[in-house]
């Protein structure tokens, strides 16, 4: 029994023993597969500095990885963490990826700072630069151009030439990447780097291509001598770049078209666009504010005015059509990039395509609505036919939009606003007037005012009546803005027939308590105006002001020596009455002649001079009266009563400035920005013609689509850019799944392999990709990659350095392969 009793402790306690190792092993496993919450990396990582450094000098991969991990989450909360940097300079050749990573993210960030250290792991990135793995030689180059030290330039440019004849296309795109950081670093490199970009330029990739563009606009932005022959292509590839390399060709090709095309429209500010009507809706019947409009009908086409455009270049237009497909991405950079080259460079009757993409992005989410709000108004202030029929889409939605929204919102309405849609938009700011914000009813009620003098024919009558009865409301301050709107109409002489009763309540105006000093400038202004209207009373408003005039602010101090002036100017001086208030004028005279503002002294003055034929001609004598005006009265009236004109003082104000290109932060900033480039002004004469190339063949298996608008097959989309240009197409070809990249890559090699072997059968050429043994592999091509040379040469032309680079190597890659291929074919056909 004993024996049962030992047998049974010794299998419980190895049972227990399994169970700690089975445990142990999980954790650590868990570990292993990182089960555990990332967070954990940034509680408290601050505090635990002193751990660090043991665990990258353990020698666990795991360990240090866990190292690297809190240090990097010390480095990301802020903190200085540049006193374990030769601790990871020891771990920059580990053979873990993950761990490599990491510590290539430290280095980037603390290169600049501890310099001669950081040169300790340059022979390790120049190692990497030959691996097999197209990653780590892409992320090699990354981070040795990403080391901010000077002395260390010319073996960048030797990296970035040799990540140029690398035959991955990620690679080459990691090198384009790499020459604007170079050209920060050195300026002096530049003519070494255009050089390389030259030969980037080549590069049929739609995976590059986007990147080399934005190389060319960092380092050498106004060389469009090199962009002559790849003109084409960049048409062609557009739709197929990544989005962000979209965006760069759009705006190099936008700069390109300002300089080698003509203007499209000069002098022409013509509407181009047909405004199509709002469709009737049952929420706008009730008989308000807009009741005199009969229809909604917009105009039919047969009344828009024409228009004759002398026709477009064959490039400008397939330039046109290769943007037009972007309008539909989804990405709102790429759409808002091709709305700022249509508004720079595209005639007037193209610029209506960009308007239901901009309507499409303004509904997508409220962080864009700031950005694209201000784009359509910078446009409205030159086009604002285009949104008159989409005046809906630019209502307030109350209470949720904030001012800087609004704002905006309400000075489109007021650019956009057209006979058609008037009723509409007159019911519309009935609404914003119910509403409880002040400043949205001030904009609505200045936007009734330009509704009344831009359309008197449709609005004047039920305009004016509005604004009438919102010069009775309550509000003080609403009272004020009304009165101000009142008399900017009466000045452009559309309310002559309202004049009786706006003197009528103006007088009840006066007598409140809570009039605003805006209110009472107004009044003033509409008595002195209508002087002879009110004879009667003028005399008491006049002493009324004259004994508040030391408490008024300015605005109503101008408004009370101008009534003064008016008076004079209208009543005669034969009566003793009269004398009194030519007594009262000389005092307000003399209390203005010495104020210290200088504006109202000025004005003083200057009405005195006016006037003073008047005061001396009462003084002389009283009893009597010029039977004749004499040219001072004929001067003076002159200038104290103007004619009625059609040109009104009111503006629009503008929340936008024009000066600046579309998409650019200076836009938003209103102020020209570092770094910003505005565009060349359009040529006067027609510039010397010039080859812009071919179309080429792009290799569609090396580039996945990545926009919406490249979604479609690529003989498809390609097809209306290149309606000019009929040549002949290729079907890209399918290639079954792969879940390795780089045997992605090395099949699409090996059938660029057969193609260049074909290619140089055709035409006779050496160039092959081959070595003795077969293909060549990563090593072979790396070391026949080192023969890669450069050599220059001074334009003399146009005196700006060109480089040309050579390469010993034959630099050919499967899409300039394909291309040569498939012209060598052609060519063979023609002969045949």
């Amino acid at each position: 029994m004993a024996e049962y009793l030992n047998r049974a402790a010794a299998l419980a306690q190895s049972a227990a023993e399994i169970s700690k190792r089975v445990s142990e092993g999980i954790v650590e496993n868990a570990k292993d597969f990182g089960f555990e919450s990332p967070d954990q990396f940034y509680d408290n990582a601050e505090l635990r500095l002193g751990d660090i450094k043991e665990k990258l000098d353990s020698r666990s991969s795991r360990d240090k990885l866990e190292g690297m991990r809190r240090l990097l989450a010390v480095v990301a909360k802020g903190h200085d963490a540049s006193q374990f940097f030769p601790d990871v300079v020891k771990n920059v050749a580990s053979s873990h990826l993950e761990l490599r990573q990491l510590v290539y993210m430290y280095l980037l960030t603390y290169a600049e700072q501890e310099q001669d250290l950081a040169l300790l792991s340059i022979n390790t990135f120049q190692k990497d630069l030959s691996d097999p793995n197209q990653g780590i030689r892409a992320m090699a180059l990354r981070v040795l151009s990403g080391v901010r030290v000077p002395l260390i330039s010319s073996i960048v440019l030797m990296a970035i030439q040799k990540g140029v004849a690398d035959r991955s296309p990620y690679v080459r795109k990691t090198a384009a990447y790499a020459i604007p950081k170079l050209h920060s670093l050195d300026p002096d490199m530049r003519p070494s780097l255009v050089g390389v970009i030259k030969v980037l330029l080549n590069d049929n990739t739609p995976l590059t291509i986007g990147s080399v563009i934005q190389a060319f606009n960092e380092v050498c932005p106004d060389r469009f001598d090199l962009i002559h022959e790849h003109f084409t292509k960049l048409c062609q590839m557009v739709l197929d770049a990544d989005e962000w390399g979209q965006i760069a060709i759009v705006n190099l090709l936008m700069r390109y078209a300002r300089t080698q095309f003509l203007d499209p429209h000069p002098g022409d500010t013509a509407a181009l666009v047909p405004v199509n009507p709002l469709p009737s809706s049952s929420t706008f019947t009730s008989p308000r504010l807009g009741d005199e409009t009969n229809s909604t009908a917009g105009p039919s086409s047969s009344h828009l005015p024409g228009t004759t455009l002398a026709p477009l270049e064959l490039d400008h237009e397939l330039l046109l059509q290769a943007f037009a497909p972007l309008l539909q991405s989804d990405n709102s950079a790429v759409v808002m990039a091709v709305v700022a080259a249509y508004y720079h460079i595209a005639p007037q009757a193209a610029l209506a395509k960009v308007v239901k993409p901009l309507i499409r992005l303004l509904r997508t989410s409220p962080e864009l609505e700031y950005t694209i709000l201000t784009h359509i108004a910078v446009m409205c202030q030159h086009h604002p036919h285009l949104f008159a029929a989409h005046q809906r889409q630019f209502f307030v939605r109350l209470p949720d939009d904030p001012p800087y929204v609004w704002e905006l919102k309400i000075e489109i309405l007021q650019r956009t606003m057209a006979a058609p849609y008037v009723k509409v938009l007159l019911r519309e700011l009935e609404r914003y007037l119910r509403s409880g914000n002040a400043a949205l009813v001030h904009a609505a009620i200045r936007t009734l005012a330009l509704c009344v003098i831009r359309l008197p024919q449709v609005c004047r009558d039920n305009g004016v009546r509005g604004l009438v009865v919102l010069a009775q409301h309550p509000d003080p301050a609403i009272v004020g803005q009304a009165l101000d709107m009142l008399r900017e109409i009466v000045r452009v002489g559309l309310a002559n027939a309202w004049v009786d009763r706006f003197l009528h309540f103006a007088m009840g105006i006066l007598a409140r308590s809570d009039v605003t000093a805006l209110a009472r400038a107004n009044v003033y202004w509409l008595v002195g105006q209508y002087a002879a209207r009110v004879a009667l009373i003028v005399p008491d408003v006049l002493r009324l002001a004259a004994k508040a005039y030391r408490d008024e602010p300015g605005t109503v101090q101008l408004q009370i020596i101008t009534l003064a002036a008016k008076v004079l100017l209208t009543l005669g001086s034969a009566q003793d009455q009269d004398q009194a208030l030519v007594s009262l004028c000389h005092y307000l005279f003399a209390l203005a002649r010495y104020d210290l503002d200088y504006d109202l002294r000025d004005r003083a003055r200057m009405l005195f001079q006016l006037v003073q034929h008047r005061l001396d001609a009462s003084a002389a004598s009283p009893q009597e009266t010029p039977k004749a005006p004499s040219k001072e009265e004929f001067l003076a009236n002159a200038i104290i009563f103007p004619e009625p004109t059609s040109q009104p003082s009111l503006r629009l104000i503008s929340h936008v400035s024009t000066h600046f290109t579309l998409c650019s932060l200076s836009l938003f900033v209103g102020r020209s920005l570092a770094g910003y480039r505005p565009l060349a002004p359009w040529p006067t004469v027609r510039p010397r013609p010039v080859s812009r190339g071919t179309r080429v063949l792009v290799t569609a298996s090396e580039s996945p689509r990545t926009t919406a608008s490249s979604r479609q097959p690529h003989s498809q989309a390609s097809t209306h850019i290149v309606a000019s240009r009929q040549l002949p197409m290729s079907q890209p070809r399918t290639s079954h799944h792969l879940d390795d990249l780089d045997a992605f890559y090395d099949e699409s090699s090996d059938k660029a392999d057969d193609v260049t072997q074909a290619a140089a059968s055709l035409l006779g050429s050496g160039i092959s990709r081959t070595t003795s043994n077969g293909p060549m592999s990563s090593d072979d091509y790396d070391s026949e990659s080192s023969d890669f040379s450069l050599s220059y040469a001074t334009s003399n032309d146009s005196g700006a350095e060109e480089t040309s680079i050579t390469n010993s190597a034959s630099f050919t890659d499967s899409d300039s392969a394909s291309a040569l291929s498939t012209d060598a074919a052609q060519s063979h056909h023609s002969l045949m």
